[in-house]
């Protein structure tokens, strides 16, 4: 038996609807130039051979009462002609009896692999004449396409039409050859109108369709031209790729498609399921894909066809207001913190406020000048609390508005980190050390001065907010290479407990630890922001009961 050369053995998925208009065209010429029936039989035989690429072409006759389909068969012609074998006859009576194109796989004794043999019924206008059989190489182990079986019931009908109208040896004459070839012109015709018309509908609306077979789930047999505008292949670029399927859908998502449709195989349904295509240029599609399996009169799936809409804006607008939902959430929680941290920070020196007040207007003449003195700055610190806690409140406003000005300028980084740890220690006093620390060359250096000292301002008074013990001391570190600025802030604190630490940087949160210090929870609210101004990063290493190291990373220039 001939076999088909490598770049054909997909011809039972890749036969387009010209290719059988070609071939009903070789089959009416074999039909119409033949003197006899013989001649007539075998030209129509081995044309269909060429046309599907099948190595073994015979017409079976039914023997006995045909009507009564259960006759032997004997073998009419073949081509090639020295070739005979015994017919299949459970195979020709299944398919005279339903009067349908048949199918059947075997593992092959002459050719590597398994074989495929195709069986259509023979029948003329008023009996059953037989059936013909053809053999090829299984491409896969799946059904034969539809529109080849149906192929080949046309042209068994036209055979057996031929067969009925001439007696064994008579020769064809001109008025029976127009009238077959008239005849299968009609066929012809009306195959190629319906190729127009499914054309003209899948080919026009905004929807991509596709044809695939059992036997590789990912392998196509036809897909649409809206496949070149969407994903910029040819339809004839992915009918070539036998991998083209599984390359074009999201790595992601491949292995639950391929799982999703392999339940066709043992359960035929109607699909729905949404994936990514990536095209040919890379661009990434969500697309929305129903499938569906055809049956054959068994209930045997013969192919999938499916359709795919191209959902990306829909995706991207549940996106959106997916992150505008989580957005609103963030902003009521933040809301909620807002008014529970306000509250509770303004009662303690709104409270001090008060109670100065009140002593000082009720003992005022009887107060010493020290102690009057006490009262009025117990209320001016109160007072700078309340307002150094409501520029903290406005500077997170503006960063989170983008209302926060950037100017970088030319800094003397050694130089500005000394003189603010010279104020801070003014300003402490005695209470704590601050240790500072330069390496490096850190001239040409362009930064913004005034968001440098929000951030190593509320980084030094939070180390020593934190150091509860007795005479704490804190380091602070600036190195510098030919890229970046490393600064170092440590103290040996309370630290932070590591459940806390992915969410130090977000608003009015506290460490559970730190519920008995003062603070607002916004000084790393605003050290964050103030770092991402300057295209920086920062990092923290901590330890409950060790202390704290926040390192901040940012471009020289």
């Amino acid at each position: 038996m001939s076999t088909l050369p490598a770049g054909d053995r997909d011809i039972l998925t890749s036969l387009q609807p010209s290719d059988y208009l070609q071939l009903f065209g070789a089959v009416t010429t074999a039909l119409g130039e033949a003197d006899g029936l013989d001649e007539g039989c075998n030209g129509a035989l081995r044309a269909i051979c060429e046309g599907i690429h099948a190595g073994v072409g015979r017409l079976w006759l039914l023997a006995g009462n045909s009507e009564s389909r259960d006759g032997n068969f004997h073998l009419g012609c073949a081509w090639p002609h020295d070739l005979a074998a015994s017919p299949d006859q459970g195979l020709m009576r299944e398919a005279i009896t339903s009067g349908c194109s048949r199918w059947l796989i075997t593992e092959s004794s002459t050719i590597a692999g398994a074989e495929l043999t195709l069986v259509a019924p023979v029948r003329g206008r008023n009996a059953l004449i037989g059936a013909c059989e053809f053999i090829l190489p299984a491409a896969s182990p799946g059904a034969p396409g539809r529109d080849l079986l149906q192929a080949l019931e046309i042209l068994a009908r036209q055979l057996g039409a031929f067969i009925e109208r001439l007696p064994a040896g008579r020769p064809v004459d001109q008025a029976e050859r127009e009238q077959m070839q008239a005849s299968l012109k009609e066929s012809i015709e009306q195959l190629r109108e319906a190729q127009l018309r499914y054309q003209a509908l899948v080919e026009q609306i905004p929807v991509l369709t596709y044809i695939f077979t059992l036997g590789d789930m990912l392998k196509l047999t036809y897909i649409s031209p809206q496949v070149q505008e969407w994903l910029g292949y040819t339809p004839e670029e992915c009918l070539a790729d036998t991998d083209w399927w599984s390359k074009v859908i999201h790595p992601d998502d491949l292995p639950g498609i391929i799982d999703t449709t392999s339940r066709f195989s043992g359960h035929p349904a109607k699909l729905s399921t949404e994936y990514r295509m990536i095209g040919k240029h890379g661009q990434v599609f969500w697309v929305h894909d129903d499938a569906k399996a055809a049956l054959d009169e068994q209930g045997r799936v013969i192919f999938v066809q499916g359709t795919i809409t191209d959902i990306t804006k829909l995706k991207r607008a549940q996106d959106d207001m997916r992150i505008s939902l989580d957005r609103e959430r963030e902003l009521n929680e933040l809301k909620t913190r807002f008014i529970t941290t306000v509250s509770h920070e303004f009662r303690t020196p709104l409270s001090r406020i008060l109670s100065a007040a009140e002593l000082i207007e009720r003992y005022g003449e009887e107060l010493t000048g020290e102690k009057r003195h006490r009262y009025v700055d117990q209320i001016r610190s109160s007072i700078t609390f309340m307002a150094d806690m409501l520029q903290e409140i406005l500077l997170v406003g503006n960063y989170e508005a983008g209302l926060s000005d950037f100017t970088p300028l030319p800094i003397d980084l050694e130089q500005f980190c000394s003189e603010l740890v010279q104020q801070t220690q003014m300003t402490l006093g005695k209470r704590c050390r601050l240790i500072f620390d330069a390496r490096g060359d850190c001239m040409g250096a362009r930064m913004d001065g005034r968001i440098l000292k929000q951030i190593f301002s509320n980084l030094l008074s939070n180390a020593v907010r934190y150091s509860i013990q007795p005479d704490p001391t804190i380091e602070f570190t600036v190195e510098c290479d030919r890229r970046q600025a490393v600064f170092h802030v440590t103290d040996h604190g309370i630290g932070i407990p590591v459940e806390d630490q992915p969410r130090i940087f977000e608003a009015f949160h506290r460490g559970s630890n730190a519920s008995l210090i003062p603070g607002t929870g916004l000084g790393l609210v605003i050290v964050g922001r103030a770092v991402q101004a300057h295209h920086g990063e920062i990092s923290c290493v901590s330890e409950v009961g060790k202390g704290t190291t926040f390192t901040v990373r940012i471009p020289l220039n």
